[in-house]
């Protein structure tokens, strides 16, 4: 399975109640919450075997799944590096 489907299924796991998201749907909108965000996180963490970092949990980071593969991979290829 490659990044991007990695990436969904973590972000689909905690807000499978919603539907109709694509890479540039804002979150927060689509009402996604601050616990969610937090178990994306975790998720994310545990599937790439990546730590972010506190300044970076931001809403801003995780506005919306583009954001959030742009995070996930920079704390990858730094892992990798």
């Amino acid at each position: 399975m490659g990044t991007d489907e990695r990436l969904m299924g973590c972000v689909m796991n905690v807000i499978s109640h919603r539907t109709g998201l694509n890479d540039n749907s804002n979150l927060l909108k689509a009402g996604v919450d601050s616990i969610n965000f937090i178990r994306i996180v975790v998720a994310l963490e545990e599937e790439f075997g990546i730590e972010i970092p506190d300044d970076a949990i931001v809403l801003d980071n995780f506005s919306s799944i583009a954001r959030i593969r742009s995070l996930v991979l920079s704390y990858s290829e730094g892992a990798a590096g």
